[in-house]
């Protein structure tokens, strides 16, 4: 069972019981009824910790701490495998913190200073002692899931001193490099840059440096369809072979639609095992990448599960090109990053002159394979692509970030049915039941706070954009090296989450 599917089933399924407390001793004050609730999931968070750290599977120990009615519905089978499974993760932990997330209900984080990875638990517990738990989620995340200043109520000024202090501290350990931008209500509450662009020069970071984006340029192609698609040059049930007849593999270019590519549930695969076999200075546009997945089967029939395509969207670049009579790259040019004065954002060629543009570092091994692992720091220069494109690779900063997500919300690229389309979830994914894939969209909530964005990832690129609409609040990180942008963007979350509004 893969990380993803873990983590969706401890999302999905209701949870344990908690054996082996004392009565609680009777009293009148709300406050006091948490207080006491609190002790005991405190109680239970450290030995908790102490299994996770035993090195040794008990599932006596889950089964005496789940309710009863709740190991009825789940199986005991189930609720071993998937708690041993995440306990793996976790040895060497330690309990961070216990905090409130409503009546009955409680948020137990840990943290491997190891590995620098935490987890997170979120407790259903019976309202009388001894608080079995009634439902349980869990998620690793990277970094300390427990960040002191973060308080419940904080304001945007708040954040912004504790996001200073916090990704300084990661910068000054080496474990974060990049920029880091906060907004509220559309403008900036915090900026700033840290770490180096290239430190083979020793140039710094600034809020101008480029970053390579990753997987985020899906949500311009994306952008671009609905654009498209308002225009009435195409409609997201048309089938491929309506707008590329010559498409290598015919039968698959009959059954796949538009809404498959941009949903990732057309069956269509990834190109990099494919890129061993070429010249890759060679594969800059669009129809560059198509002998390289053009004649490939369907993984399965289209619509019938997600898999994320990286030649879905390749092909999507295609498409666009097909309906607008323009090269990809100036259509996105030219109706989304120039309308909104993305002036430092494109998909420049690696081999080019392009003023601050970031390199990418990564301790990935060198085939490239991996990444965040524990090997010599290395550039990336030879593990990626020399030009990105539709799927990804392109770059930004975090101001013409900025920019996107402000045109988005504010209307200045879609209308209000379009943006609609855009990002109203369609497909489940792996990462939980509250995450749909929109169309070029990650789209859900967290504990209750809608959510929409995108990140990136690769060796040497760590990317994340999350919009919190009804909040106000949007997260941009731009990191060159593995995972910092997914540590200090799990951080904010947490700061938003706990906000004042």
């Amino acid at each position: 069972m893969s990380l993803s599917v873990l983590l969706s089933l401890l999302l999905t399924v209701p949870s344990l019981p908690l054996s082996g407390f004392a009565a609680a001793s009777p009293v009148e004050s709300p406050s006091a009824v948490a207080t006491d609730e609190k002790a005991e999931v405190e109680v239970l968070g450290q030995a908790l910790a102490k299994l996770l750290n035993s090195g040794q599977e008990d599932p006596h120990w889950f089964l005496n701490h789940y309710a009863p009615s709740t190991i009825a519905s789940m199986g005991e089978d189930r609720i071993v495998l998937i708690l041993n499974m995440f306990r793996r993760d976790m040895v060497g932990a330690k309990l961070r913190g216990v905090r409130s997330l409503g009546e009955h209900s409680w948020s137990v984080s840990f943290y491997v200073a190891e590995t620098n990875r935490g987890a997170v638990f979120e407790l259903t517990i019976e309202e009388q002692s001894p608080h079995r738990i009634l439902g349980l989620g869990a998620r690793l995340v990277d970094g300390d899931p427990h960040i002191p200043g973060i308080v419940d109520g904080m304001s945007s000024k708040a954040m912004a001193m504790v996001i200073e202090r916090y990704v300084g501290e990661l910068a000054a350990a080496d474990q974060f490099s990049g920029a880091v931008l906060l907004a509220k209500d559309g403008e900036v509450v915090f900026e700033k840059a840290w770490g180096l662009a290239s430190r083979r020069y020793d140039v710094p970071n600034n809020l101008e440096t480029r970053f390579n984006l990753g997987s985020m340029n899906k949500m311009f192609t994306a952008v671009a369809l609905v654009q498209l698609q308002e225009a009435g040059k195409l409609n997201f049930h048309d089938k491929l072979i309506q707008h590329l007849p010559n498409f290598p593999n015919r039968a698959l270019a009959e059954k796949v639609s538009l809404h498959h590519l941009l949903t990732h549930s057309s069956g269509m695969g990834n190109f990099w095992e494919a890129m061993a076999e070429v010249n890759w200075t060679l594969l800059r546009t669009p129809s560059d990448y198509l002998p390289l997945f053009g004649k490939d089967d369907l993984m399965f029939e289209p619509g019938m599960q997600f898999s994320y395509s990286n030649n879905g969207f390749v092909t999507l670049g295609l498409v666009i090109e097909a309906v607008s009579g323009m090269s990809y790259f100036d259509y996105v040019r030219d109706n989304i990053f120039e309308p909104l004065g993305m002036q430092s954002t494109d998909s420049f060629a690696m081999d080019e002159p392009v003023k601050n543009l970031a390199i990418g570092y990564t301790r990935s091994n060198p085939e490239g394979d991996g990444h965040g692992q524990d090997g010599p720091l290395r550039n990336n220069l030879y593990l990626h692509r020399v030009q990105g494109g539709p799927a990804g690779g392109g770059f930004s900063t975090a101001r013409d970030l900025l920019r996107f997500a402000n045109g988005l919300q504010f209307g200045d690229l879609l209308s209000p049915k379009g943006v609609e389309t855009l990002l109203t979830g369609k497909v489940p994914t792996p990462w939980g039941p509250e995450v749909r894939y929109a169309y070029g969209f990650m789209a859900g909530a967290k504990e209750g706070h809608e959510k929409f964005g995108h990140s990136g990832g690769a060796p040497g690129i760590n990317s994340v954009l999350s919009v919190y609409p009804a909040d106000g609040y949007t997260v941009i990180v731009l990191s060159n090296c593995d995972t910092g942008g997914s540590v200090v963007g799990d951080a904010i979350e947490q700061m938003i989450l706990r906000s004042d509004k």
